[in-house]
């Protein structure tokens, strides 16, 4: 290749790549040369802005309908959710106390043991000689044993109102509940017990009313069975 043509070629060369430097600072350049930036999230803003202004008012207006709509839905939802955890961590606080409870009752019932019965005729609140007597001698048996144990005085009625069923019946004590009517009787078995020399301190006594079935009240041998009283053994 001559050098006339090597010449030439640079000649070209310079003169294409001046022509692309003046078509950018042109098309893609400031009137002081700094580069043109276009920012095509402002370019999308105007656009949407120049849609919103062309669009007819009904359109704007159902527009913002669908807007405040969609906003109360996600209130709505959000409500929602909010309460349906409240439920749930109520039923966990629920689950927890029956959880407890049962946790506690078990311990309980591991701690007592029913060690006597006594059964009342109806309306009665006194007992037999030979009552007194059988809760003499497990009296005796109880001091025999010095343990930290204490005794629970349970007492319980029957189904039957005071009166009868009909409530006309000649009561043959002064109580009016059976409530009152079981207390009396758990306070006579504890009496009989601290007579025979255990601590009123190691005895309580309480009247549970018509509660703590353990017979049918429809038959007569049932009620029989209802109207009692429990003596536990309390500790170990």
């Amino acid at each position: 290749m001559s050098g006339l043509k090597v010449c030439l070629m640079v000649l070209l060369l310079a003169l294409f790549s001046g022509c692309a430097t003046i078509d950018e600072f042109l098309f893609d350049a400031n009137p002081d040369g700094t580069p043109i930036v276009r920012d095509s999230s402002n370019a999308r803003a105007v656009n949407s802005r120049q849609n919103d202004t062309q669009q007819p008012p009904q359109t704007r207006v159902r527009n913002e309908e669908l807007r405040l709509e969609a906003e109360a839905l996600r209130e709505d939802i959000r409500q929602q959710q909010a309460e349906l955890e409240a439920i749930k961590a109520r039923e966990a606080t629920e689950q927890q106390a029956v959880a407890q409870a049962v946790k506690e009752a078990k311990a309980v019932a591991v701690k007592e043991q029913l060690w006597v019965r006594v059964t009342f005729k109806s309306g009665q609140t006194g007992m037999t000689e030979r009552v007194r007597k059988a809760l003499s001698d497990v009296s005796a048996k109880f001091l025999e044993q010095q343990s930290s144990q204490t005794l629970a005085v349970r007492a319980y009625c029957d189904d039957e109102p005071i009166g009868g069923y009909g409530g006309k019946q000649r009561s043959a004590h002064r109580h009016s509940s059976q409530v009152a009517l079981s207390q009396a009787r758990a306070d006579a078995v504890k009496d009989v017990l601290v007579k025979t020399g255990i601590s009123a301190d190691v005895i309580s006594a309480i009247g549970y009313g018509a509660t703590g079935f353990i017979a049918d009240n429809a038959t007569t041998e049932g009620r029989d069975k209802n109207r009692r009283v429990d003596i536990f053994l309390i500790g170990d």
